[in-house]
């Protein structure tokens, strides 16, 4: 059977972002076995790109490589490619990609892996993108990239950019139904909330949503909020549980990727940080909220489809591409207030209730 090879890195919302790319290269393979290489990082638990693939059925089989890695790894990792004697590797790469890095790639999977058919292989330029007045350029989402990116090798009838739907399993569904019936809340309105982030820099101050949850309970009582997030975050999502009493019910690290995903389709809106819960609540048709740092170009991390509302502020140091902001004390962030998210929370209920969600 012809293999293919896909190379793909990243956690949940870089993940569901390249959907639109992987199930273009799915069904314009239909009768290939194909075979997905990704990270899985051993220093703690994430979501790996395969835990969100396998279940949504792109692809047949999958190949590791431990982060951080050694050159034995790597090593080991050809002899495994070999060993599959794939026809074709498609390339999804991350931004940015240098000449060396490119060059270094090419000779792994061409020399070291024995591809000979590799598409995607190429120098991306700098990032982030700059106009000639040193300002941001507002980027098409990393969806669409990543088809444009494999496109020219794929036939047109294989794209759909819209194909970024992720469904929950049945039983999954059903889990959710019952969590929600176990809590009391069977029928509530619900709206979801994500307050971590895997960096420093993006993450809005806890204290604001606190301030954001009092408010929106105010005006609308009966809505109940679902904490999100990874079991790291569940001290974090504890602390607005408390602040917010019985209205709120802490899901942090207590239920699968697939349940969460079912949760957040019952859930009226998501309001949170830029994280990976943001674009999973977007894939399942959840309006967003979305609080955004200027760290990198706007556009790109936004989620997609329709109803979404992304608060962000350009400041002079936008762009920095930072993990952590010292020395600007997140002054992008912190310049989204709890009146605006207030505001787009109430404007995004009250868009549901016109449509009878």
């Amino acid at each position: 059977m012809t293999r293919i090879l896909v190379f793909r890195i990243g956690h949940l919302g870089d993940t569901l972002l390249s959907l639109p790319a992987l199930r273009a290269i799915r069904a314009a393979h239909r009768d290939a076995s194909l075979v997905l290489l990704t990270n899985r990082e051993t220093s703690r638990a994430t979501v790996t790109a395969w835990d969100v693939l396998e279940p949504a059925g792109v692809f047949d089989d999958v190949l590791f490589f431990p982060v951080p890695s050694r050159m034995s790894d790597f090593v080991t990792l050809a002899r495994r490619v070999r060993r599959l004697k794939p026809s074709r590797l498609y390339y999804l790469p991350p931004l940015p990609r240098t000449r060396a890095q490119t060059l270094r790639d090419r000779v792994f999977f061409r020399v070291g892996c024995g591809i000979r058919d590799l598409v995607g292989l190429e120098t991306t330029g700098p990032h982030p993108v700059r106009d000639a007045h040193g300002g941001l350029v507002r980027m098409a989402k990393e969806s669409d990239r990543l088809v444009d990116w494999v496109a020219p090798a794929l036939p047109a009838s294989a794209i759909d950019r819209r194909a970024t739907r992720l469904e929950p399993a049945a039983g999954d569904r059903l889990r959710a139904d019952q969590l929600l019936r176990e809590a009391g809340l069977s029928g509530s309105r619900l709206v979801a909330i994500g307050p971590g982030s895997k960096s420093q820099a993006t993450q809005w101050p806890i204290d604001r949503y606190e301030e954001v949850g009092r408010r929106l309970l105010r005006i609308h009582p009966d809505l109940r909020l679902l904490v999100f997030g990874a079991p790291h975050e569940r001290s974090l999502a504890g602390t607005l549980c408390r602040a917010w009493g019985a209205s709120a019910v802490n899901l942090a690290g207590s239920v699968t990727l697939s349940q969460s995903a079912a949760m957040l389709e019952r859930c009226l809106l998501y309001v949170g940080n830029d994280t990976g819960t943001m674009h999973l609540a977007a894939s399942v048709g959840t309006p967003c909220v979305a609080i955004f740092s200027a760290r990198d170009n706007p556009g790109r991390w936004e989620p997609v489809g329709d109803g979404h509302t992304v608060l962000r502020h350009e400041v002079p140091c936008a762009g920095c591409l930072l993990s952590t902001c010292v020395e600007h004390d997140q002054a992008c962030l912190k310049a989204v207030s709890v009146d605006d998210v207030v505001e787009a929370a109430a404007a995004g209920l009250t868009a549901k209730e016109r449509v009878g969600a």
